[in-house]
């Protein structure tokens, strides 16, 4: 049991359980995986290759999110892992609504207890459901544990609680809102707030030496049939360009990644796309031009695709004046 830690800064705190979990989990997982090298591209990535953990901080809980790579395809014991953490222990609160970012919006009067393990949630309020509805977002496109009209999750006192696959949204007048969580663990804490200068948090990581084995053969759940590897990508991009906030950059970029190009090849009938190519003015002395992308037709000419958001609220041109630009053939200017 460590002794519980004086929280004067949460640094001191975050640094001492980080150092139990190396000790009784994260050590010893990667261990086995070494001892075991058959099991190193099937064991969810980010829990040995991890860039980042995000710890948090509550009054029951403490919580622990990896991001990285689902699969790896060898350990690297010699990284820089960044560390972040957040400190919601100073207020009553649900920790689970501080991480996701939003609160729930159910009529329901009622309180709705995480299970110990989820996998494949996706919990919309019923402000995103309204809006992902209304973008069309598709249901089916995976398997998931949908909740319709629910309070808002929470972690049970006392109890360790794990969410892989999670997918929570809201809606404000900004967009839809989306959460996404690979891995996240909650591990419960002892709480004592009665002094009124100081606060003290005590944890227990002993027993999840328990889990290391299982966690080492444990397979993250990945779809394999077309369908169910496809239209997640595609209702990743509704998700973006549903949600004011983000630029035209944000959507560009996205399309413009290797596995999602499909989504406009798809669409316009093309055999293949081209990112912001640089086009330079053969017969006029202008100022050379990026369109976001150069959509390739079968007959081997392509056509310029641009995005522009629905709501602007910035300068409405965008360079010092107006072109028109035929047609391109690839065959010549592309390649």
């Amino acid at each position: 049991m460590t002794e519980p830690q004086v929280n004067t800064t949460i640094k001191p705190l975050v640094m001492a359980f980080m150092q139990d979990l190396m000790k009784h989990y994260l050590g010893p997982l990667y261990h086995y995986i070494k001892d075991k090298p058959e099991l190193i591209k099937t064991v969810p990535g980010f829990l040995l290759n991890h860039t980042k953990l995000i710890v948090y901080v509550g009054r029951t809980h403490i919580a622990v999110e990896y991001t990285g790579p689902e699969f790896i395809d060898e350990l690297k014991p010699d990284r820089t892992i960044e560390l972040q953490f957040h400190d919601y222990s100073y207020k009553e609160c649900n920790l689970f609504e501080q991480i996701i970012g939003f609160k729930y919006d159910s009529t329901l009067d009622m309180k709705m207890p995480l299970p110990i393990f989820s996998e494949d949630l996706l919990f919309p309020t019923n402000r995103g459901w309204d809006k992902l509805t209304e973008l069309g977002w598709n249901f089916a496109a995976q398997n998931s544990i949908m909740g319709f009209n629910m309070p808002s999750p929470e972690p049970m006192h006392g109890k360790f609680t794990r969410i892989v696959n999670g997918i929570f949204f809201d809606a404000d007048d900004s967009g839809l809102k989306s959460r996404r969580i690979k891995w996240l663990d909650f591990f419960p804490v002892i709480f004592d707030g009665s002094d009124e200068k100081t606060d003290t948090i005590g944890f227990n990581l002993e027993k999840m030496g328990n889990l290391v084995e299982h966690d080492a053969n444990y397979s993250y759940p990945i779809p394999d049939e077309f369908k169910f590897v496809q239209l997640p990508k595609i209702n990743k991009f509704i998700e973006k360009w549903g949600n004011k906030k983000n630029s035209e950059t944000d959507i560009t970029s996205y399309l413009s990644e290797p596995e999602n190009e499909f989504i406009l090849t798809m669409k316009f009938g093309a055999s293949n796309i081209y990112s912001e190519l640089t086009c330079q003015w053969q017969s006029e002395d202008r100022k050379d031009i990026r369109p976001d992308f150069f959509v390739v037709q079968p007959n081997g000419y392509a056509d310029i695709v641009e995005f522009k958001l629905p709501d602007i609220g910035k300068n409405t041109v965008v360079g010092s004046s107006c072109v028109f630009c035929p047609k391109v053939n690839t065959d010549s200017d592309l390649k």
